[in-house]
């Protein structure tokens, strides 16, 4: 297997199991927001190389995983993710917190389901602000896919730690 696949396994099979485990709903529609709750999950097929590895491999349809929150303030919802390549050139890829209509933007995305996790609406918010906490702690991706090191996360990673805390 090419190393680049190997580095990808952990987001395959965890997608995998996300996708066994959950209830799906699909072909998110950002304009009918009214049956998220904060800690839902939203996915996305992306169009670059590794998120052709990832829908191949994990045979998901998605490549990409966020955690929805709602933001009272903005009076909107709010995806917290890790993603590689999409921080400007130079900056660190941190985690990032932004707009639902931004995370499914056509240039990001080629399709998106959000799935919601059977467990009590309080756990999931707890889930849901566990992830906005370590994005104001400004942690960075990781780019080397490691569950060993918890300074960086990846998308899988994020949404598994928040649902285990």
């Amino acid at each position: 297997m090419p190393l680049h696949t190997l580095r990808l396994l952990p987001i395959i099979v965890f997608l995998s199991a996300i996708v066994a485990c959950s209830k799906q709903h699909e072909q998110v529609e950002i304009n009918q927001t009214e049956c998220f709750r904060s800690g839902d999950l939203v996915l996305r097929r992306g169009f670059g190389a590794e998120s052709r590895v990832v829908v191949e491999r994990s045979r998901s349809s998605y490549s990409h995983i966020g955690i929805l929150l709602y933001d009272s303030l903005a009076a909107e919802w709010e995806v917290i993710h890790a993603v590689p390549g999409e921080s400007a050139q130079g900056e660190p890829e941190y985690l990032k917190c932004e707009p639902l209509c931004a995370f499914f933007s056509p240039e990001r995305a080629s399709a998106g389901a959000w799935m919601r996790i059977d467990c009590p609406d309080s756990v999931a918010r707890r889930a849901a602000l566990y992830c906005r906490r370590k994005a104001e702690e400004k942690v960075v991706f990781d780019n080397d896919y490691l569950l060993s090191d918890t300074t960086e996360l990846y998308c899988c990673e994020l949404v598994w730690r928040a649902y285990m805390q």
